[in-house]
Parts: structure tokens; sequence; C-alpha cells
């Protein structure tokens, strides 16, 4: 980033990690007085010290954008370090799914260590290879088996996308054009089963009524 941020005031929520973090730095580089926000008091200092390294002010407040008063306190707070003016804001902050699954590819005990980190509060990874009495009793949970059913229920075949949702040529260019498409037909083709679905719902109730 070569823009000169000279005497200017940038908020950066979720600044803490990742991409957030980099911003802010990249910001702060640039001259700017950068003010970053995250929901982890301990990951704000650390981001705070790093982004410091990279030169300008720079100053953290802990704040959980779910919560109406953390982000009615972090507007206060940061237009109070701004002296009055927020000069850039970067929203980077991103709300948590509370469940979050993957195929045994992606299994790690880091990455199930992150994902809680972060605010996901099951996380359903199958192990690879033996499992020990603990791992086999959490992945034999309800809740295990059901994002494990909801994961392979998500993914779409090629065989559904390539009839119904018109896969069997794609019409964008080149290989991120391909990919671009492919993408877009997973996409059509959950809302259509996410549409199904809830369509029938209220059928099925008036079924369980009728025959209740």
């Amino acid at each position: 980033m070569t823009a000169d941020f000279a005497g200017q005031t940038a908020l950066v929520t979720g600044g803490t990690t990742g991409i957030g973090r980099a911003v802010a730095g990249q910001l702060a580089a640039g001259g700017a007085h950068a003010i970053i926000s995250g929901r982890d008091p301990g990951r704000g200092r650390a981001a705070r010290a790093a982004v410091a390294e990279c030169g300008g002010a720079v100053d953290f407040v802990a704040a959980d954008l779910a919560e109406v008063d953390d982000v009615q306190r972090l507007a206060e707070r940061a237009l109070e370090l701004g002296q009055g003016c927020i000069d850039v804001m970067v929203n980077n902050a991103a709300l948590y799914p509370h469940l979050a699954t993957a195929d045994r590819g992606f299994f790690s005990a880091e990455n199930e260590r992150e994902a809680e980190a972060r605010g996901v509060e099951k996380v359903a990874l199958p192990a690879r290879g033996p499992l020990s009495k603990t791992r086999a009793a959490r992945q034999k949970e309800r809740w295990f088996r059901r994002a494990m059913r909801w994961r392979a229920g998500c993914e779409a075949t090629i065989s559904t996308l390539k009839h119904p949702f018109s896969m069997a040529r794609a019409t964008y260019k080149g290989e991120r054009g391909f990919q671009r498409y492919v993408g877009w037909s997973v996409i059509t083709k959950n809302l259509c089963a996410i549409a199904r679905w809830q369509t029938s719902r209220p059928l099925t109730r008036r079924r369980r009524a009728a025959d209740g």
C-alpha cells in the first residue's frame, strides 16, 4: 500500500488477526492512527504491538460487534481517540456460526482450537486414523452426527449441477471464469434445496396435525 494516510484516523474492526491485522499494519505504515477492535483483549494487545512496529499510533478497543452496547461503546471510544473524526473505516469483523463442519481432510487439533477461539461453539471435524475413546464418543454425539449429515447433504454432486443447473457448458471464459461458473451453480443448487425445505415445513406440520 503506497497511499499516504498521515494525519488520518482509521478504524479496523476484526483487526486482531488475519486480514484485519494486516490492513491495520498497512494503514499504520502509511502514517495513519490505527484503531483496531476485536473481542479478545489478549489478541488485541499482541496485535497492537505488531501493528505499532509498522509505524504510526495504534490503539486497541475490545468490543463484540454482536452486542449493541459494545458497538455503541466502540463508536464513542473511536471518536474520542480520533478527536471526533474517523477518516477511514474498514469493517472486517465477522460473526462466526455456532457450528462448523468439513470433511476429515481438514481435521487437525489446531483447526479445532482456532475455530473455537474465534467463537464457533461446536466444531464437527471427523478425525483421521484410530480414534481414542474420548474422540470416538465425541463423534457419536447427536450434534456431531447431524452436522455430518448436513455437510453431506449440502454438497452438490456433478450430476445435479450438470443437468438441472446448467453446468453442462460454462459460459464464462478461462480458468477463473470456469471456477466462478461452478461456484454459482453450487450456490443455485443449495438455494433451491433450502427453498424446497422451507416450503415443505408447513405441509409437514399440516400432515402431522391431520394425523394427530
